[in-house]
């Protein structure tokens, strides 16, 4: 609910205009604005990655599915430790939207974390980001690709509620 819409709940109280249902509806929503959804999805692995040109799902992970009751502005976070494990191994895991709101992985460069180089490595990754989803839900699923074997040992998705549209 926005603000033009909280006030028109309160019109000019002369003839007794203003409902305890009114009362209660702006009180949930200014709390719920104060106190947004947050939601972390965690999960502590290993997942083998093998080599995969095309995104798959991570090994041990299922969509996740968010659901909301009005449009809104998530901040979500994708957090990982990986181990390319060998040489020339470039690997990108990233986040898919499905459902009420189709954000593909790999569309958006910032929804993505791309680790590998020319020797392996092992690194704690993270990236945020803001999505605006319209009211419904949708599916988060952790996709990969990779060059070659590798491993992640932690993994973490957060979405937190910024603004309610």
């Amino acid at each position: 609910m926005n603000l033009n819409e909280l006030l028109a709940l309160f019109p000019d109280n002369t003839t007794g205009q203003i409902t305890p249902a009114d009362m209660r509806t702006a009180i949930t929503e200014l709390y719920n604005d104060a106190n947004p959804a947050y939601t972390n999805v965690v999960n502590q692995g290993p997942a083998n990655l093998v080599n995969n040109a095309a995104w798959t799902p991570v090994p041990g992970t299922n969509p996740f599915a968010y659901t909301n009751t009005e449009d809104q502005d998530l901040e979500l976070v994708i957090s990982l430790n990986i181990d390319t494990m060998a040489a020339n191994n470039a690997v990108q895991v990233g986040l898919d939207l499905t459902g009420t709101n189709v954000i593909p992985v790999g569309s958006k460069p910032e929804q993505v974390l791309w680790i590998g180089g020319k020797q392996p490595v092992q690194a704690t990754l993270e990236v945020t980001f803001i999505q605006h989803l319209l009211a419904g839900t949708t599916n988060f699923q952790l996709k990969y690709t990779a060059q070659g074997n590798a491993q992640l040992s932690a993994m973490a998705v957060i979405a937190a509620v910024i603004s309610n549209q």
